[in-house]
């Protein structure tokens, strides 16, 4: 299985912003809470002061990112959220050796027939 830590940035929208500039709180329990409902471990949050975004890493199944960023996006707080996911490096050989076999079966768009037969040689 391979391990995966997912990095969620988000920009705050101005409303969000003001709403803190007026009445601070720490959103890390909000946060905690939403890993919670995934079921997936929370690791710590942060804001990036110089890109003025708030971020926070998670471990769990790469599959969640994409629900997880949905629902940050559809929460209206921020004007952007990004998703990145980061594998360690002990299972880059497992997941390179999978992408070599798939690579086999993929017929990339700029390879034609003909470039097809002479690889077949």
């Amino acid at each position: 299985m391979v391990s995966t830590i997912i990095v969620f940035r988000g920009r705050p929208t101005e409303a969000s912003r003001r709403t803190q500039a007026a009445s601070p709180s720490n959103r890390k329990k909000a946060t905690q809470d939403l890993c919670a409902h995934f079921d997936v471990e929370f690791l710590e949050q942060y804001y990036s002061i110089s890109e003025d975004e708030g971020i926070f890493l998670i471990r769990g199944s790469a599959e969640l990112a994409p629900v997880t960023q949905a629902t940050l996006a559809g929460s209206g707080a921020f004007d952007y959220v990004k998703t990145e996911i980061i594998v360690a490096a002990d299972d880059m050989l497992e997941t390179r050796e999978r992408a070599r076999t798939a690579l086999l079966k993929y017929k990339p768009a700029d390879q034609d027939e003909i470039d097809r037969m002479l690889l077949d040689e």
